[in-house]
């Protein structure tokens, strides 16, 4: 289970939804991106007001073809880093590293990309991707080494039964 940040403050919420409300009004042709960012404040608004800790299903799951090669599967929206780093360390030749398998709720980033920012791993109530997805929440950004542990059991696993 992959962490997500607090919700913001009910106060943040509020002042993000009342600037997107305002900007709807005043367009003369309804754009959807702003209404749909709307219901989704609207929806974190409620979260923040219970301020309940939630947490992202995270699953890797792999097989392997005798010692040469191996497919991973992670859920989710995984950042491309994950691949590069699943090749460095994997003790099979070849690797293949498939994302959004078994679902997709969230973009999964590296921990630098936290730092960064931008849509994938921006904070809300700033509109960005964490807040199209059903959870409206940014994960935290310590998942890297999570998911980092996860893969070195899968290989070792996987390895050790050979």
């Amino acid at each position: 289970h992959l962490p997500f940040q607090k919700p913001p403050c009910p106060k943040a919420c509020k002042k993000a939804l009342k600037t997107w409300e305002e900007e709807y009004k005043a367009q003369k042709e309804k754009n959807w991106y702003t209404h749909n960012t709307i219901l989704a404040l609207r929806e974190l608004l409620k979260m923040a007001r219970k301020g309940e800790k939630k947490c992202l299903k995270f699953r890797i799951q792999a097989f392997a073809f005798g010692d040469v090669f191996c497919v991973i599967g992670m859920t989710h929206e995984i950042f491309a880093e994950y691949q590069l780093w699943a090749n460095k360390i994997s003790p099979f030749k070849y690797n293949m590293v498939f994302g959004y398998t078994n679902g997709c709720e969230s973009y999964i980033p590296c921990k630098r990309d936290f730092a960064l920012g931008g849509y994938e791993a921006g904070s809300v109530p700033t509109p960005c991707a964490p807040l199209a997805y059903r959870n409206r929440l940014t994960l935290e950004s310590g998942i890297e080494k999570q998911i980092k542990t996860g893969l070195r059991k899968v290989f070792s696993t996987l390895y050790r039964g050979l």
